[in-house]
């Protein structure tokens, strides 16, 4: 009973503390690409972001144009999961587990490049139902969601 007892305490505290089930790194630790883990969308992830995203920066502008072709974006490929004010509330999103990131109160914690690899690579190594979007949506596209995304912080 003793051994029973300590074995159901030994899983619930890895539990707790997020025990890593061995996943790969994409980059060794103390990478200068991996982002601080204060919480929000890098605290559900392994954030350290490929080399070929790592350090991009958005070369377009953000402006009112940019913000309302990404809520088009927004609305037609991403609402249905993350909800409509991006809360990830949506309707689609109920069944997911993972479930979807509540993207207006955390996307303030995650840099561009994170956003434009998740954006672009979909689930990847995080096994959830994001899908990829680099062969849907084109550079400037993903960018302007970016610019939408950014226009929820709460």
């Amino acid at each position: 009973m003793k051994r029973f007892t300590f074995f159901v305490l030994l899983i619930i505290l890895l539990t707790a503390c997020g025990f890593n089930s061995g996943e790969k790194d994409l980059q060794p630790p103390g990478s200068s690409t991996e982002i601080d883990g204060t919480g929000g969308l890098e605290a559900r992830h392994d954030t350290r972001i490929p080399a070929q995203y790592a350090g991009k920066g958005d070369p377009t502008s953000t402006d009112e144009e940019s913000i309302a072709r990404g809520a088009a974006i927004y609305a037609a490929n991403c609402a249905s999961c993350h909800g409509e004010s991006g809360m990830g509330d949506g309707p689609a999103g109920a069944a997911l587990n993972p479930a979807p990131a509540a993207l207006a109160t955390s996307i303030s914690t995650v840099e561009d490049d994170y956003l434009f690899w998740r954006i672009s690579e979909g689930s990847g190594p995080f096994n959830s139902a994001m899908p990829a979007w680099k062969s849907a949506l084109d550079e400037q596209s993903r960018w302007d969601l970016i610019h939408f995304l950014r226009s929820l912080e709460q």
